[in-house]
């Protein structure tokens, strides 16, 4: 049975790992849209939360199953039993409490921290605010907005182009200058 938000419990608790992309057969599975890396982890979540946009708190679903099938993953959810209540999960977002998330070690970062922080050079020049990670082939790149709304592009490479990262002071230091991408 799905679960209510808990009282104390806030949206801003959450963080989101994908969606329910479709139906899989017609005993309640439904395909899964991932955004965890590698993408099966989103499976070491047992207690899933469902909300159809931002303004909706969701509901908790229990993960019963879940597994690749071909290109696909694929999940049961406890109560889940029919296409139909499957087809009534389709386009939800699946998040988990941000506490269920597991500690990293020093200098690893989940890419959510990252966002809004402040970028500054080792000049203590302020070269704007993270607008949003890019995944690439070779590494990672902070999109970095500047205050005119220009946008531009930093390597993540700690200890090359990124010296520190301090997510208490919502700071990044970087080795980069300021007129790099005039």
């Amino acid at each position: 049975m799905p679960l209510r938000l808990p009282v104390g419990l806030h949206r801003d608790e959450f963080v989101a790992l994908g969606r329910v992309s479709g139906v899989f057969g017609v005993k309640g599975w439904v395909k899964v849209f991932s955004d965890s890396r590698p993408r099966e982890s989103i499976f070491n979540y047992h207690q899933w939360w469902l909300q159809s946009d931002e303004s909706d708190v969701g509901r908790s679903y229990a993960l019963e199953q879940g597994r690749r099938s071909g290109k696909h993953l694929v999940a049961k959810l406890v109560d889940v039993d029919d296409r139909d209540a499957a087809e009534q999960l389709i386009g939800r977002s699946i998040s988990v409490v941000k506490t269920d998330l597991p500690s990293l070690p020093e200098d690893e970062f989940y890419w959510r921290d990252l966002i809004g922080l402040a970028v500054t050079n080792r000049n203590g020049e302020s070269l704007g605010r993270v607008e949003r990670l890019i995944e690439t082939g070779t590494h990672d790149v902070l999109l970095v907005r500047r205050e005119s709304g220009d946008d531009f592009l930093i390597p993540w490479v700690m200890r090359h182009f990124v010296e520190s990262v301090d997510i208490a002071d919502r700071m990044i230091v970087v080795d980069w200058e300021i007129d790099w991408n005039e």
